[in-house]
């Protein structure tokens, strides 16, 4: 399976030292991910959503966990509580030779209903945990009503902020 969150697969892994030989960081094509500004400010179990852009030249890096195909066979119930968030926003997808990845239609979904305020476009091979530090720091600096800063959540700050 694999999971474009890295910080979530590094939380599970902290907790579970046996899966740590299970893992490894692929690249997919094909792929968009988006940082969930709702989820990071509510403390959900994921902060991350992947869609299918069809685009070759559309590039996210995952990290590819070898579990069972059963759910109810993974080894945590972290991982179980984010099979079953995920296929409530979407569906899996297979990808040959990497495994499956778990895929929300950004256009068709109801995002009230998910409470998803924000969907924030993670740069082309790009993850999470290259823009996690510039996204708190704009985070912080919107919160203070400095001006600018919905646009340009994954740049650096201006020296003047």
């Amino acid at each position: 399976f694999l999971f474009p969150d890295f910080q979530f697969v590094y939380e599970v892994l902290k907790n579970n030292p046996d899966l740590r030989e299970k893992v490894n960081e692929v690249v997919i094509t094909g792929f968009e991910s988006y940082l969930v500004e709702t989820w990071v400010l509510e403390r959900e179990l994921t902060n991350t959503l992947s869609a299918y852009s069809g685009n070759p030249n559309s590039i996210i890096k995952c990290c590819q966990i070898y579990l069972p195909i059963q759910p109810n066979l993974w080894p945590c119930p972290e991982l179980k509580r984010y099979y079953k968030i995920m296929t409530k926003l979407g569906y899996l997808k297979h990808i040959n030779g990497k495994g499956f990845i778990f895929v929300a239609d950004i256009h068709n979904l109801n995002l009230n209903h998910y409470q998803i305020t924000n969907l924030l476009l993670i740069p082309n091979g790009g993850t999470i945990k290259e823009v996690w530090n510039n996204f708190t720091l704009n985070l912080n600096l919107r919160e203070l009503q400095c001006a600018g800063r919905t646009s340009s959540m994954f740049q650096a700050p201006s020296s003047a902020s």
